[in-house]
This record gives structure tokens, sequence and C-alpha cells, in this order.
């Protein structure tokens, strides 16, 4: 998505403002990190968001007291970093656990294992990333 930028490692959202609402908002473009280091997450809750956004700029247009959308703007922003922070609190339990920790050390182990099997057997052309020497 062209609106998801990174800053450092953190994956952030940015959108213009309309060119008819920036004396209303006073900025030409509006930031908000999405604090989130994966990309496919940022994308997602990018898109949620910019929903919100382009809602907020048709109330804008229509003729909306700024203390209302600002308020408004304040309380979707509390609401949709709660849900946030509870799917992130969510997952990262539910990827911790010891079976899922087990679960990824066997793969890892077992890829090592099948990837030094190809290596001594001559075969290292097939190992992504790997260069022969002639």
């Amino acid at each position: 998505m062209d609106c998801v930028r990174r800053r450092g490692k953190i994956y952030s959202v940015v959108v213009t403002v309309p060119a008819d609402l920036i004396d209303v908002v006073g900025k030409k473009q509006l930031w908000r990190s999405l604090k989130t280091k994966s990309y496919d997450v940022a994308r997602s809750e990018a898109r949620q968001l910019l929903h919100t956004v382009e809602q907020l700029f048709k109330q804008i247009r229509g003729g909306m007291d700024s203390r209302l959308i600002n308020g408004m703007v304040a309380e979707y922003a509390l609401d949709w970093l709660n849900k946030t922070d509870a799917t992130r609190t969510f997952f990262a339990v539910v990827n911790n656990t010891k079976e899922k920790r087990a679960a990824k050390s066997a793969r890892y182990q077992d890829y090592t294992e099948s990837v030094q099997d190809l290596i001594l057997s001559g075969t290292s052309a097939e190992v992504l990333g790997a260069v022969s020497v002639a």
C-alpha cells in the first residue's frame, strides 16, 4: 500500500488530506504509527484506519464542529489502540506456548539437518543462497 511507510523498524500510515480540507484540518498529511514491525499487520490496520479517515473527511465536509471531530478522532484512536493491544497480546500468548516453541525448534532443526545433508552430498547448488564454485 502506498500509505504504509516504515520509520525505523515500525510501520506508520500516511494520509494525504484533501486540498479542500487542509485549512480545516490544519495539515497536509496525517502520520500515525501502527505500532507494528509486521508489514502484513500494518497493511491490515492501515486499511481500517483509512476507512475511518475517509468517513471523517465526509463528516467534515458535511459541516461538523471541529471539537466534535476531535472528540471522535480521540475516541476512535483509544478504541483502536485497545483492540490492537488486545489482539497483539492474544497472539503473543498463543505463539509463545511451549508447544509452539517446541514445534518451531523441531522445524528449524529438520531444516538445518536437510541443508547439511545437501551440502555434504555435494549438491549445494540446491541449497537456497548457496554459490557453487567451479
